[in-house]
């Protein structure tokens, strides 16, 4: 399986709460069997959130775990139709989610994916772009920088 494959790119979900935005995102994962339990999950991320908010301005947010319950590394992005208040660094609402699971033992991929989204994100052009792109360019865009 690979990491980032076209069904994660998923666009215009409508969510009212991080909460009922980490559940949609345990939901996915679980339906694409990519995790083996929906509550382990939602658990790892709102205690990663505990932490600091993963919230990282600019309307963006990067939740992102390491769980025993994530069978493979898995990549999701999220267009929101609505703006979601995250709780981000900057005060500002949410329209991009990047969800990155990894297993337990994936440190260093862990770590090798939350920078190239980063990279990627720091281009002012490619956030524009996100916002009106079709599923196979955004699709297009992340495969040819992570692979």
């Amino acid at each position: 399986m690979k990491l980032l494959e076209e069904n994660h790119i998923i666009l215009d979900v409508t969510c009212e709460s991080k909460n009922e935005l980490f559940e949609f995102l345990a939901q996915t994962l679980y339906d694409m069997n990519r995790i083996t339990s929906k509550e382990a999950f939602i658990e790892a991320l709102n205690q990663r959130e505990k932490e600091i908010t993963t919230g990282i301005g600019e309307g963006i947010a990067v939740p992102h775990t390491k769980d025993m319950s994530v069978l493979f590394p898995t990549l999701i992005y999220v267009r929101l139709k609505n703006e979601l208040e995250y709780d981000s660094i900057d005060n500002i609402p949410v329209r991009h989610v990047f969800l990155i699971a990894m297993p337990t033992i994936y440190y260093k991929e862990h770590l090798e994916v939350l920078s190239k989204v980063s990279v990627i994100l720091m281009e002012k052009e490619n956030r524009e772009f996100l916002l009106e792109a079709s599923k196979d360019k955004i699709y297009e865009l992340f495969s040819s920088q992570i692979g």
